[in-house]
C-alpha cells in the first residue's frame, strides 16, 4: 500500500503537466487567424483579403449581396467548348430512353444556347434529331427557398443575405433549355417530315463562330443497323435566320484528296468520311475538317482542310493540324450547389441539378450567448 502511495505522488506532476499542455494545444488550434500580419521587414500591417478569410462551415452563417449578378457566380460555372466531345451528346441507351440532348453551347457572349433532341421512334426503329436555341435572360432578383423574391435592391448597396436562404434553381433555369421551353427556337430537324424504317439522321451542334453570327453543327444520315455513312456540315446564320446543309462537302473533299495522290489505290475502294474539328483560330469564319479512311476497327487520317465560308474556297493544309488552331468559341456549364447537404456539389455539363433546400441549423450556445450579451 505505501509503495502505490509513493507511486501517485510521482506520477501526478507528470499528470497534471500533461493536461495542462493538451489544454493550450486546443486552445491554440481553435483560434480565429489575425486580421493583420505583422511583415519582419518594415514592421507594417497586411490585411487579410477576404477570399482568404476563414469560410464558417455553417451555410447558414455565409452571407453574400443580394445582387443577382454577383449572386450568379455563386452557382454557375463556364468553362470553354471543344468541338463535338464525345460526352457533350450521349447517345447510351437513347433506345430505351426515347430521347437524348445534349448538354447547351452558350454563344460567346452567353446570351444564346444551342442544344441538340435526338429522339427515337420504337414502332418503325427511326431516329429523327433537331438543334434548338434558347436565349439566355438577364438575372432576376434571387428567391429564397420558399420562392419569395427578395424586394428589388440598388446593386452597389446590395444588402447581406444567407447563401443557404437563395433558390439556386432561379440561376440553373437560365441554362437549362429544358425549363425554358417557350422560348424555344428550332433552326434545324431531319426526320420529321417523313417515316422511314431504320433511318438514322442526327444533327450534333459543334461551335459558335468567334463573333457569335454562326453556329457550326453536323448532319450525320445513316441506316440503323449498318451505322452512320456519312458526315455533312450545317452552318446556321444568325443575320438571316438560315440553315445551310453542305451535302457536296464530303464529296469535294474527297475528290480534291484524289487530285492531290493522297488516295492510293489500295483505299479507293475503302469507306471514308470526315471528321469535323471546328472554327479556325486564323481565320475566324472557316472551319477546319480532317478526311479520314478506314482499315478494319482503325482510323487513317490523309489530310486536313479549311473552308472558307465567305468565298466557298477549299484549302488544303496538310497531313497534320495542331490543336491550338482550333478554336474554342462557345461555352458550356457547369450547376453548383454551394449548400448541398454533405458540402457543395457540381454538376458537370450534361447532368441535371437536383436542389436540396439545407434543413434549418440550431443556434450554437455562442450564438446565444452573443444574443444576451446584446
Amino acid at each position: 500500500m505505501h509503495d502505490i502511495k509513493l507511486w501517485c505522488q510521482r506520477l501526478l506532476p507528470l499528470f497534471c503537466f500533461g493536461l495542462f499542455c493538451t489544454i493550450i494545444f486546443t486552445l491554440s488550434a481553435t483560434a480565429d487567424p489575425p486580421a493583420a500580419q505583422q511583415t519582419p521587414a518594415s514592421g507594417t500591417s497586411i490585411q487579410v483579403p477576404p477570399s482568404q478569410a476563414k469560410t464558417p462551415k455553417d451555410p447558414s452563417k455565409v452571407m453574400v449581396p443580394a445582387d443577382p449578378v454577383e449572386l450568379e457566380k455563386r452557382f454557375i460555372r463556364f468553362s470553354p467548348n471543344y468541338p463535338l466531345k464525345p460526352s457533350s451528346l450521349d447517345l447510351y441507351g437513347y433506345e430505351t430512353k426515347k430521347i437524348a440532348r445534349s448538354y447547351p453551347i452558350l454563344s460567346p457572349e452567353k446570351t444564346v444556347m444551342a442544344q441538340s433532341e435526338v429522339m427515337f421512334l420504337s414502332g418503325n426503329r427511326q431516329t429523327i434529331s433537331r438543334v434548338i436555341l434558347v436565349p439566355v435572360g438577364k438575372p432576376t432578383a434571387p428567391k429564397n427557398q420558399t420562392n419569395q423574391q427578395y424586394p428589388t435592391i440598388d446593386p452597389g448597396n446590395a444588402p447581406q443575405i444567407p447563401l443557404s436562404s437563395v433558390n439556386p434553381q432561379l440561376f440553373w433555369n437560365r441554362y437549362m433549355p429544358e425549363a425554358q421551353s417557350a422560348n424555344r427556337n428550332v433552326i434545324i430537324e431531319e426526320g420529321f417530315d417523313h417515316t422511314k424504317n431504320f433511318e438514322t439522321d442526327i444533327v450534333q451542334v459543334a461551335d459558335w463562330s468567334e463573333d457569335g453570327t454562326k453556329l457550326l453543327m453536323i448532319y450525320r444520315p445513316g441506316i440503323h443497323h449498318l451505322g452512320i455513312w456519312r458526315t455533312i456540315p450545317a452552318i446556321y446564320d444568325t443575320v438571316t435566320a438560315t440553315t445551310v446543309r453542305m451535302t457536296q462537302f464530303p464529296g469535294n473533299i474527297w475528290r480534291d484528296a484524289k487530285r492531290r495522290g493522297l488516295v492510293e489505290n489500295t483505299l479507293e475502294k475503302h469507306v471514308w468520311d470526315i471528321r469535323m474539328l471546328g472554327w479556325s483560330v486564323e481565320h475566324p469564319q472557316d472551319f477546319i475538317v480532317k478526311l479520314i479512311v478506314f482499315e478494319g476497327q482503325s482510323e487513317l487520317p490523309l489530310g486536313f482542310w479549311r473552308f472558307a465560308t465567305q468565298n466557298g474556297q477549299l484549302i488544303y493544309l496538310g497531313d497534320r493540324v495542331e490543336a491550338d488552331r482550333i478554336a474554342h468559341n462557345g461555352w458550356v456549364v457547369s450547376y453548383i450547389d454551394p449548400t448541398a447537404p454533405g458540402g457543395p456539389h457540381i454538376y458537370g455539363p450534361g447532368e441535371t441539378p437536383v436542389y436540396t433546400p439545407s434543413a434549418p441549423t440550431k443556434q450554437s450556445w455562442s450564438d446565444r450567448l452573443q444574443f444576451w450579451k446584446k
